[in-house]
């Protein structure tokens, strides 16, 4: 009970803390828990009835995160946080289904203003009264998520006092107010409409600047003027065209755009890259290239290098198996997102390499899916069919419809890629020559190279074709 967390338990459904420890194992360890510098715990590790006792949990002159979870919205007691003087960082938050916010009274702010190494705290699930507010020009904070709903001009005023902010998060119509953070260089809006911009000229040290709803094209002409912004993130215009683009050239010190749900058109985007501006978006207009993978508006290009079709014998085994292997390039793909992957499942045909063509692969069983990252993510496959068209060389034409059941999304790959190796495989060690007498059990080894193998284990071997890129004869 002497540490603050116990009396904090008293009136909180749930505490989350992150502790720093210093060579210490967590008081709930298992027996193969690890030391480490940095512990997250579960969101209700302490309730009302723990499995443990509070003061079980040690170390907590050390506790720098803290959420405090409500199961009801009546006003919420913060006696004993005080004592968590290491305290860094503090969030209010409610339960699922509880659907108001959480009242803190001036007697809790004026607890919560005694932890002098606070620096960012999140009111996001909170309200309380005006005066209330006044407590936080006596803080040292860098970072004030505020509640829901739009603040009035007079509740604006106490926090633009908090002259130690540099980022802000807040949903108001108002920022008349604002130019008095004078450090402030991050602000977020949650709001749906703003209709006046100038006061952010007035802020020099602002250089991080997202709208959560839509602003009007004539606006960019006022955001242009806001000297040192380097980073803009929306998540729409009212009146967008996709030649505003051009409109962004214009700002002197843009480095980074998050377009959001903004389709953007390609000459628009390969202008704001030659400008050495990173771009997210979520897809282009009237663009596919001649080698696409596309998912939804997005479209990638492939990546004909690294792309290809390959060929896999296993020794002692009949037949090949075969898959289909894309990579993406990064050029269109949106800046916080690895470029997006795909492999078919291995697939068995006898024959000669060439007669791949005419093939048609359907799956969507399970142990027969493709493996598909987009956006980051592997995405569940509902199904998907492979069609190997045509050949020039060792070039395959090849398409691929793919049904996602993540987010019911659906993409489509259209590509020339080329089979360029096959693959030994081997339970045993065996040698080149072995290798190669499995190759000639199924292609006529005069396609392949092999008086060398880039093998470099014994149970593998790789033997690459002699034909081009460009026709078959060369």
């Amino acid at each position: 009970e002497r540490d603050g967390l116990g009396e904090l338990r008293q009136s909180w459904t749930g505490v989350s803390v992150r502790n720093y420890l210093e060579q210490t194992e967590p008081p709930y360890s298992t027996t193969n828990a690890t030391k480490q510098s940095w512990l997250d715990w579960p969101l209700t590790l302490f309730t009302k009835s723990p499995k443990q006792p509070i003061h079980a949990y040690q170390n907590t002159q050390h506790v720098t995160s803290l959420s405090l979870f409500a199961a009801e919205t009546k006003t919420r007691p913060l006696k004993g946080i005080e004592k968590l003087r290491q305290l860094q960082n503090l969030r209010f938050q409610y339960s699922p289904g509880v659907g108001s916010k959480i009242f803190l009274a001036g007697e809790e702010f004026r607890r919560i203003a005694e932890l002098k190494k606070l620096k960012n705290l999140s009111l996001s699930h909170c309200y309380t009264d005006t005066d209330s507010l006044e407590i936080l020009q006596t803080m040292n904070l860098r970072k004030l998520t505020a509640g829901g709903g739009n603040w009035t001009n007079t509740e604006l005023v106490h926090v633009a006092k908090a002259t130690s902010l540099e980022e802000l998060n807040i949903w108001t119509t108002n920022l008349e107010p604002l130019p008095a953070l004078t450090n402030l260089k991050k602000l977020s809006l949650r709001v749906d409409f703003l209709s006046d911009l100038e006061p952010l000229i007035q802020m020099p040290s602002l250089t991080h600047l997202a709208v959560g709803g839509g602003i009007r094209t004539e606006q960019l002409d006022v955001l242009k003027q806001v000297p040192n912004l380097t980073s803009l993130d929306w998540q729409w215009i009212v009146d967008w065209e996709p030649a505003m683009t051009d409109k962004l050239l214009e700002f002197p010190s843009l480095a980074e755009v998050n377009f959001n749900s903004i389709v953007l058109s390609k000459s628009g985007f390969e202008k704001l890259v030659a400008a050495g501006i990173e771009v997210d978006h979520r897809g282009l207009v009237d663009f596919e290239p001649s080698n696409y993978l596309r998912y939804e508006s997005l479209v990638c290009e492939v990546d004909l290098e690294r792309s290809e079709i390959v060929g896999e014998i296993q020794s002692g085994k009949p037949g090949v198996e075969w898959q289909i292997r894309v990579q993406t390039t990064d050029r269109y793909c949106p800046t916080p997102f690895p470029p997006p992957t795909f492999e078919s499942p291995p697939f068995s045909r006898t024959g000669d390499w060439r007669e791949l063509v005419g093939l048609k692969q359907t799956s969507g069983q399970p142990g027969q899916q493709p493996a598909f990252n987009i956006f980051g993510k592997d995405c569940e496959i509902g199904g998907n069919v492979v069609q190997i068209e045509s050949r020039e060389g060792n070039r395959f034409a090849v398409t691929c419809a793919i049904e996602a059941m993540w987010e019911e999304g659906y993409g489509r790959i259209k590509a020339e890629l080329s089979l360029r190796r096959i693959i030994i495989n081997s339970d045993q060690p065996i040698s080149r020559e072995e290798a190669a007498s499995e190759l000639a059990k199924h292609f006529d080894p005069k396609d392949f190279d092999t008086s060398f193998t880039r093998g470099r284990k014994k149970h593998k071997h790789e033997f690459h074709l002699k034909i081009g890129n460009r026709n078959e004869e060369e």
